[in-house]
């Protein structure tokens, strides 16, 4: 990883004076190596940098490339909603730009990082009809595992709703090993 992070600091150096895109996809290169060496402060300091230059400079192709690092940077350092942000945002740029195999891939994201089960499951439901209309077999295996991931989180919110209104019965008609049960 040391390696990595002084070759792309070397190439971050030589495109300073290159073309904004080129200097904000050279940032992101540093910003993934920073990671690398469990340097997650820098790491979102020159992310940040490279979302940034990548906006000014026009390159949609740039742009969707630095906006997956810069959702990684956040998931890597736990800030979860930034990174779901983040993560719809690349989706949307994706879905204009009618890049179908980069919209599936982008629902799977959103939908690891749902923060309820009922988005977490429409997104993987599109991305795996996406997947199936591409015939890519493993993206629709991994939307699917989301699904289920979904569908449990669904069940697992059910099952606390019917524990807590049985625990309430049992509160009602005053039966105490009917509340310890529930």
């Amino acid at each position: 990883p040391d390696e990595a992070l002084r070759a792309s600091l070397e190439v971050l150096a030589l495109c300073e004076t290159s073309v904004a895109s080129a200097k904000a996809l050279a940032q992101a290169g540093v910003a993934q190596a920073h990671l690398a060496n469990d340097q997650q402060s820098q790491a979102q300091r020159v992310s940040d940098a490279a979302q940034a230059a990548i906006g000014a400079s026009g390159d949609a192709d740039g742009e969707l490339a630095v906006l997956h690092v810069v959702q990684e940077v956040f998931c890597t350092i736990g800030k979860q909603l930034s990174a779901l942000s983040t993560a719809q945002e690349l989706l949307e740029k994706l879905r204009k730009r009618a890049l179908k195999a980069g919209v599936a891939r982008a629902l799977l994201l959103t939908s690891a990082l749902e923060t309820s089960w009922e988005p977490a499951a429409e997104a993987a439901e599109e991305a795996k009809a996406l997947f199936q209309e591409l015939g890519e077999k493993p993206g629709e295996g991994l939307a699917l595992l989301a699904l289920a991931k979904a569908q449990l989180a669904e069940a697992i919110d059910k099952a606390e709703e019917s524990s807590k209104k049985a625990l309430l019965a049992f509160q009602a008609a005053a039966e105490p090993l009917g509340e310890a049960c529930a």
